[in-house]
């Protein structure tokens, strides 16, 4: 790729742009648009039951624009022994409806039951802040997790 005289050249835009996303967490910017996961959310029940006027998130989700399919994914992760540790960060979600976004390892995908599309997985991550609170791993829909090598 050249570039033209008085451009900026490609490969230095790219890390200016690197450079100012590693700054941005993921946190504040749901926070200024108004996405709270610390005040108790509606879940898949009362929403079935009628309590509540609300899709859950997960009804809208679409891979079409994904950058990396879920095995590239989990071959990014995968180290020389065979084992996957991928690092990202994951929400967990308590029962009252209330979530914290922590430090993990996504350690490989299941399957869901309900589906014959192989994107359809929920990823398994183990958590590695060292909290004691909350679960040790979980299994989560991939709007609940996010890559640290994420594009």
């Amino acid at each position: 790729f050249v570039s033209r005289p008085g451009v900026v050249p490609r490969k230095i835009e790219i890390e200016r742009k690197k450079r100012i996303f590693s700054g941005v967490q993921l946190e504040d910017l749901l926070l200024e648009r108004g996405i709270d996961h610390k005040v108790p959310s509606a879940t898949s029940l009362e929403f079935y039951a009628g309590d509540v006027p609300l899709l859950p998130l997960e009804s809208f989700d679409d891979t079409d624009f994904e950058c990396r399919s879920v095995a590239a994914w989990l071959e990014l992760g995968t180290k020389s022994d065979g084992t996957c540790a991928l690092p990202a960060r994951a929400l967990d979600m308590s029962e009252d409806g209330t979530g914290t976004w922590r430090s993990c390892s996504v350690t490989g995908v299941e399957q869901l039951m309900s589906s014959e599309d192989p994107e359809d997985v929920l990823w398994r991550v183990d958590f590695t802040d060292g909290a004691k609170e909350g679960p040790a791993s979980a299994s989560l829909h991939r709007l609940h997790v996010y890559f640290i090598a994420e594009d």
